[in-house]
């Protein structure tokens, strides 16, 4: 028989009333509720003022730490040297507890603490706010990464063997060994028609990074190249980016496009070139053939086409599509590769001369997280803005996970919307379009994803206000 479960609130009836309650955890009341969204999640900006800025990871109350699966025994030499330099700790997911998307171990201590609501870092009971995990998500899956992105800057490292040793490498050093030019950028935007999805997002994205790049007094026109597919097709091609990116070694690459998910009917072949580019004439990106003259040396790159971090199974998003139907059938089909890492980005972060961080998504984005379908509003601002002006803040650099921090806060005013539309729907409203659209922007940003060290940087030019003074002994990671 279980044992009752009890709870107790912080609220005092002078008559006497217990403030205690036992539960029955096989109540259907419990399921329910349990059961039920809770809205917004917690956002750091209700939290009260951190005693030190979160770009500044190395600080103990802010922290730096590594996720991996229980089932990964070895530490890498690598990692292990990274994990020592910068004195973290290890966090363990164990797979087939029944509490696994509840907790995380903290084997360095000895101590399980929450994913959610545990205080920002380095210490019993506390969770670092900058996280990378290590591994693919058939280790840790993406839902793991979903749920500690909504508070937390998380990376994710899906390298083995030399791959991830070229990418920690590459961190112990400080990308310095790269040539990647932060004040030199490429938008490359692929926009196929007037009612297609890539003119959406070409407008409501490339064009906005792009404009707010052409104005950075130090990037300006001449060093932000925009391959515009709508002013000129063929600007948007593979070739021309191609030639472009290996002439001007962009720290700074933005790229909207469709992500190609073909041939459905063979898995084997669509896991090879999932999610890779697709250019104006229907001519998907070929990463071996580009890196043949492209080094990608530190940049970041930021791309925004279907599955272009990778794929889950099953989709998030089928079940919005009934049995037999087209789209249906694609993701069906897209999940049959996952979970998995797009093999774009895992051939960058695995170079020989690796890029920073590659963003993108795990499975499709829909036309209505860009443009809300009620009355017309432009959704992407908050996007636009982690690409720039958020990447590129001096004193100190802001790291890539907290410039897209508000990409991901934004999650829990979709998420309030989408329960604020279902009690009205559930009162009589005909507002079902509404509770669709919340869904798909909070599930859509959910699965927006970064690949590579959240903490890693944009580098200041030469020259550049220096940032301030590191933090003293006595603040280092776990001392």
């Amino acid at each position: 028989m279980s044992q009752p479960i009890r709870v107790q609130i912080n609220a005092f009836d002078p008559s006497g009333t217990s403030s205690q309650a036992d539960l029955d955890p096989v109540s259907r009341s419990l399921k329910r509720f349990a059961l039920t969204s809770a809205g917004q999640p917690p956002r750091t900006v209700l939290a009260p003022t951190a005693a030190a800025s979160l770009t500044e990871w190395q600080h103990p109350d802010v922290g730096w730490g590594v996720v991996m699966s229980s089932t990964r025994t070895k530490v890498p030499a690598s990692l292990a040297q990274l994990i020592a330099k910068r004195k973290a700790h290890i966090f363990r997911f164990t797979p087939n507890w029944e509490r696994c998307y509840t907790y995380l171990r903290n084997e360095t201590l000895g101590r399980d603490v929450a994913i959610a609501g545990s205080p920002r870092g380095m210490g019993p009971g506390r969770l670092p706010h900058y996280l990378l995990i290590i591994g693919p998500p058939t280790e840790v899956p993406w839902s793991v990464q979903f749920a500690l992105g909504a508070t937390r800057a998380v990376g994710r490292i899906p390298l083995e063997g030399a791959a991830l040793d070229n990418y920690i490498q590459a961190l112990l050093t400080d990308f310095k060994a790269d040539a990647a030019d932060p004040y030199s950028t490429v938008t490359w935007a692929v926009d196929v028609n007037d009612t297609d999805i890539t003119e959406l997002m070409r407008t409501f994205i490339a064009a906005k990074v792009q404009q707010q790049l052409v104005n950075d007094d130090e990037i300006g026109a001449a060093r932000a190249v925009f391959l515009d597919g709508k002013t000129e097709p063929e600007a948007a091609t593979i070739a021309r980016f191609s030639k472009v990116v290996t002439e001007q070694r962009p720290g700074l690459i933005v790229t909207t496009s469709h992500g190609l998910t073909g041939p459905l009917n063979d898995v084997e072949r669509m896991k090879g070139t999932l999610g890779l580019p697709v250019d104006q004439q229907q001519t998907p990106l070929d990463p071996a053939a580009l890196l043949k003259t492209w080094s990608p040396g530190g940049a970041v790159w930021y791309c925004h086409a279907c599955c272009s971090a990778g794929a889950d199974r099953p989709s998030a998003f089928a079940a919005l599509f009934d049995e037999g139907a087209e789209l249906r059938r694609i993701l069906n089909a897209i999940a049959e590769t996952g979970p998995s890492v797009a093999p774009l980005p895992m051939q960058l972060l695995g170079h020989s001369r690796p890029v920073r961080a590659f963003i993108g998504h795990v499975e499709p984005t829909f036309d209505w997280t860009l443009r809300n379908p009620g009355n017309g509003q432009v959704l992407t601002a908050t996007l636009v803005k982690a690409i720039y002006p958020n990447l590129y803040q001096t004193q100190p650099r802001t790291p890539i996970g907290q410039a897209f921090r508000d990409v991901y806060a934004d999650i829990g005013g979709y998420l309030a919307s989408w329960e604020n539309a279902r009690a009205s729907y559930d009162a009589g409203a005909q507002n079902l379009t509404d509770l669709l659209a919340w869904q798909l922007c909070a599930r859509d940003l959910q699965s927006l994803v970064i690949l590579g060290d959240p903490a890693a940087a944009l580098p200041l030019r030469t020259g550049a206000a220096a940032p301030p003074a590191p933090v003293s002994a006595g603040q280092i990671l776990g001392t």
